[in-house]
């Protein structure tokens, strides 16, 4: 599950860390995060996350277009970012 929170490309978030350790709580903070998002986003970046095209999550979620849908993608990354970016425990992981 790891890799598919690294497909969401949270690049403007530092995402260094020294052992294993830093990586298992910044994951364990992501996904905590992650369930903070309205349920409509994060079925949005779950299908995402599991391969579907935005094609396909237009039709699945009855969404307006595919440029809906792509637009809707990245307001949905940029507000995890912002809840990651503001969190605390974010800032202890990544700088211990």
């Amino acid at each position: 599950m790891y890799s598919k929170i690294r497909k969401l490309d949270l690049s403007t978030i530092d995402t260094t860390y020294s052992d294993t350790e830093n990586k298992n709580e910044v994951y364990s903070l992501y996904m905590n995060l992650f369930k903070k998002l309205p349920m409509q986003r994060q079925e949005l970046l779950n299908l995402y996350l599991d391969g579907y095209s935005m094609k396909e999550i237009t039709k699945i979620m009855d969404l307006k277009n595919e440029n809906y849908t792509r637009k809707f993608k990245y307001q949905c990354k940029q507000q995890l970012k912002q809840l990651i970016r503001q969190d605390k425990r974010y800032h202890i992981i990544t700088w211990s």
